[in-house]
């Protein structure tokens, strides 16, 4: 009778959960799409303030080593958190010039999926007069002007 009982009891226990590989979903072929920047573009940046870039989904931390670039050559540290990349200078942001940050698409998440495109972030740009061109002009008609 206790043999019985005890076969039922494995009999219970082996056929309530499916046992086999689980279902997935479709194949993820994307790469991680860039959702939000903090703080965002073309805005100042001074001290030791972190820069938080947001993507889709998470982001395979071994793929940010050499990805990231920043011009004026600055020590900085990245970490991956999730879906972020923190990017963080070990001495404070120069202020008295324009921060140029470039990702490249080496950037992936863990299916190995890149991301489409470069990102490229500009800081302190009114600092330096980023991309400015000044002048006047003598001797010149307005109906003989040209681009």
């Amino acid at each position: 009778m206790i043999k019985i009982n005890n076969i039922y009891v494995l009999l219970l226990i082996f056929s309530c959960a499916y046992q086999g590989a689980p279902q997935g979903g479709p194949q993820d072929i994307e790469g991680p799409v860039l959702l939000d920047v903090n703080p965002i573009d073309k805005k100042s940046i001074v001290g030791y303030e972190k820069i938080i870039i947001t993507f889709n989904e998470n982001i395979n931390p071994n793929s940010i080593i050499n990805s990231v670039s920043i011009n004026p050559g600055i020590d900085i540290t990245t970490k991956v958190k999730g879906n972020r990349i923190i990017i963080k200078p070990l001495n404070s942001w120069p202020e008295d010039e324009f921060i140029e940050i470039n990702l490249n698409r080496n950037i992936m998440d863990f299916q190995l999926n890149n991301i489409d495109e470069n990102i490229q972030l500009i800081y302190n740009i009114e600092s330096n007069n980023y991309c400015s061109i000044g002048g006047s002009l003598y001797n010149s008609r307005k109906d003989k002007m040209y681009n």
